[in-house]
């Protein structure tokens, strides 16, 4: 473990942001940790983010929070690093990306609906749908929401 005093001549810096959680030995046999995993960074070029934690997509955190447990135990820490360690995890722009994705799992999803109306009349490169198949979407799309926020991710 670094010193105070490396901290200190650390010129060039930023923050990186981690998450683990453990649930008690009555949980899996024994207990149970996930280690630490990175959720994002900050530094001068980015000074602050907005960081997806994927806890709705993580199933052993899923199985132990509906396993009734009541002492789960999520923990995030903060690792102060050099700017060039930083860049080397290439996470800096991490949650625009992971945004575009979920901007393309939706469109896929939406495509998907809509191609399943097509007669196939039309030929090649177009498609017939109903008026009103985009409000037929959209309430499937919301219904499902409501029951898995992140279904659209798993296809």
């Amino acid at each position: 473990m670094p010193d105070i005093e490396s901290f200190v001549n650390l010129s060039v810096a930023g923050a990186v942001l981690y998450w683990q959680f453990s649930a008690p030995a009555a949980f899996s046999g024994g207990g149970s940790s996930s280690g630490f995993e990175m959720l994002g960074a900050v530094a001068a070029d980015r000074p602050s983010g907005v960081f997806r934690t994927g806890w709705g997509q993580n199933e052993t955190l899923l199985t132990a929070l509906s396993s009734g447990l009541n002492s789960v135990v999520i923990t995030l820490g903060i690792s102060l690093e050099e700017l060039g360690s930083i860049r080397n995890l290439e996470i800096v722009s991490r949650g625009v990306e992971d945004r575009t994705n979920v901007a393309k799992k939706i469109a896929l999803d939406l495509f998907n609906f809509l191609q399943s109306f097509d007669s196939g009349n039309c030929g090649s490169g177009l498609m017939t749908v109903p008026n009103n198949v985009f409000d037929r979407w959209m309430r499937r799309f919301e219904n499902r929401y409501k029951m898995d926020p992140n279904f659209f991710m798993k296809n």
